[in-house]
């Protein structure tokens, strides 16, 4: 309720969203001995608004994100950082015992579920690292706001890369499995011996009479008519966000095989759109 129209939530805003009473000392202790202390929680003067409240942090958003995997036993940890780019950071996690069910048990449109400890990868959002206008130019989840909370954004943009996630796997597009997902965050399959395209050695890729980048080139192909042929439009295809797994080699062999799986997409809209042809 704060997010999506409030940049700084005024302190009145805050204390109903609590649900504590207004005569309760617990409200401010909890603010300032644990959230600002923390920088979960940033309190800010909105110039443009002139009021003063309180700004709930990126750390802020991750940490209710994060809380509501481990309560849903979705996650069973988070590990260390594994990527950072424009608009999100990666990182490696261990699957709870029900990651990618849903709270009805239900299995929804998955295919396979990690096992307890299995290893998975979390992605936060981050459109703020970027201007609005960016987003505006290239987005349209924003609705044709002239401002919006940028965690808002990453809400929208977080729910947007799920469904269509889900959408592109059960179509057999090779992109991570799609668990689950919550505010700025999703929880999806960790490809593994794999590197992301841009970092693949000319050495490799024009081994054995370039047999190694014409299986990415006729995948990369295969991928974009399977994407158009479903009515979309990828709009920003490249090295930065195709993975090459299969890349350990077995007994000495040479790489013969690799696959490339397609893991970013946030600007795919359908062909149809006003900015399909941009």
């Amino acid at each position: 309720m704060g997010l999506k129209n409030h940049e700084v939530v005024p302190p009145e805003l805050a204390l109903k969203i609590s649900h504590l009473r207004r005569s309760c000392i617990g409200f401010s202790h909890l603010v300032q001995e644990q959230l600002i202390l923390n920088r979960l929680v940033a309190y800010e003067t909105d110039n443009k608004h002139s009021m003063k409240g309180y700004r709930l942090t990126n750390l802020g958003y991750d940490y209710l994100a994060l809380n509501q995997f481990f309560k849903s036993e979705q996650l069973e940890s988070l590990g260390t950082m594994i990527g950072a780019g424009k608009e999100s950071d990666v990182y490696i996690a261990a699957a709870g015992a029900r990651c990618g069910r849903s709270s009805d048990g239900s299995e929804g449109l998955l295919f396979d579920f990690p096992n307890e400890g299995d290893s998975v990868v979390v992605k936060f959002h981050r459109l703020g690292r970027t201007s609005f206008r960016k987003v505006k130019e290239k987005r349209d989840y924003h609705q044709h706001r002239s401002s919006c909370s940028w965690l808002y954004l990453d809400r929208l943009a977080s729910r947007r890369e799920f469904v269509m996630m889900q959408s592109l796997r059960s179509n057999g597009i090779a992109v991570p499995i799609p668990y689950t997902h919550n505010r700025n965050a999703v929880v999806m399959s960790y490809i593994a011996d794999s590197l992301p395209l841009y970092r693949i050695l000319p050495s490799i890729l024009n081994s054995n009479e370039s047999a190694f980048a014409r299986s990415l080139y006729y995948q990369a192909k295969n991928i974009l008519e399977r994407i158009a042929s479903l009515g979309l439009v990828h709009g920003d295809l490249n090295e930065f966000n195709l993975m090459v797994s299969d890349l350990d080699p077995k007994e000495n062999t040479e790489i013969s095989n690799p696959k490339l799986v397609l893991i970013d997409f946030p600007q795919m809209i359908s062909r149809d759109h006003k900015l399909a042809n941009t």
